[in-house]
């Protein structure tokens, strides 16, 4: 799949929706880089088996996906349609009852009250997003106090 120049939210919302139905890992062997991942997330994101884990552009829940057992509760939300169907038809295959996908924009997260959630995990996503300050500035709103957010992006240059 060719990548199209992305100047708007729609351009990038278009994409990822074809692209839900392609999904697979473009930056390596995929059991390595999550297995990577995963530690990294474990290791700085500190998870406790009370804490609600809330990830951001999530695309198809795969990282969320992966804390089953070590988290309450996880909330994957992304603007990609495409992407929220496919990780909703991964509830129910052996993973917990606690997850929920939902659509929603990073810049707002609107249907993610104040303070509630104790993690905001962004993985592989946020170079996408074209107002990261806006991402930053609803995940600070939704974090309760002392909560952490952790973010993962492949090609820090571009994003500061």
């Amino acid at each position: 799949m060719t990548t199209p120049p992305a100047h708007t939210e729609h351009d990038i919302r278009r994409f990822f929706g074809r692209f839900a139905a392609h999904n697979t890992e473009k930056h390596g062997a995929p059991d390595r880089l999550m297995a990577y991942r995963m530690d990294l997330l474990h290791r700085y994101g500190q998870f406790k088996p009370t804490d609600v884990v809330l990830d951001v552009a999530c695309g198809d829940g795969k990282h969320l996906f992966a804390l089953d057992g070590h988290i309450r509760e996880g909330i994957g939300v992304d603007f990609s349609e495409g992407m929220i169907a496919t990780a909703c038809r991964q509830i129910g295959n052996g993973y917990q009852s606690s997850f929920s996908y939902r659509t929603d924009n990073a810049r707002k997260l609107e249907t993610i009250p104040d303070a509630s959630v104790d993690v905001v995990m962004c993985t592989g996503a946020l170079e996408h997003i074209l107002d990261k300050q806006a991402v930053l500035d609803a995940a600070a709103r939704v974090l309760r106090p002392g909560g952490r957010f952790g973010c993962l992006t492949l090609n820090d240059g571009f994003l500061w």
